[in-house]
């Protein structure tokens, strides 16, 4: 599987660990934050690697577009994006009480992502985002 794993946050874990002592179910929390993470790895490649990735071959265009196939980086039939979406059979979940896990079983992801990163580099407001996101679903199941 190629993919995002969630294990703990060491940013937060002093705060987690003490409100999670107290949740006693966190597959909902983690569930929600996989959401935002899948939907932050399909801007990403939406947005052709937030403006990073190097563009295609102008014969590459045309063939792709010749085949009909989308002419955006990363996305020759969709599969792929549908996948890391969550949107499709080779999307991989695994998510319990302590740990998650989301990404593609579809076998060249890891090529693509040597060529045009797939996972994005979270930068504070992400990270600060999820950090909110996770307080206001553990501040809900504590109440």
């Amino acid at each position: 599987m190629y993919g995002v794993r969630i294990d703990g946050a060491d940013r937060l874990a002093g705060q987690l660990d003490d409100m999670a002592d107290q949740v006693t179910e966190l597959r909902p929390v983690l569930l929600d934050v996989v959401d935002r993470l899948r939907e932050l790895i399909v801007d990403h490649v939406e947005s052709g690697g937030s403006g990073t990735w190097p563009p295609l071959d102008p014969e590459t265009i045309i063939r792709k577009a010749r085949e009909g196939h989308s002419t955006r980086p990363g996305q020759r039939t969709g599969a792929l994006l549908d996948s890391l979406a969550g949107d499709s059979p080779a999307s991989v979940e695994h998510v319990d009480d302590d740990s998650a896990e989301a990404g593609t079983a579809i076998d060249y992801a890891r090529f693509v992502n040597a060529v045009r990163p797939l996972i994005p580099d979270l930068d504070g407001g992400d990270v600060d985002e999820l950090a909110e996101l996770i307080l206001e679903r553990l501040m809900e199941a504590l109440s």
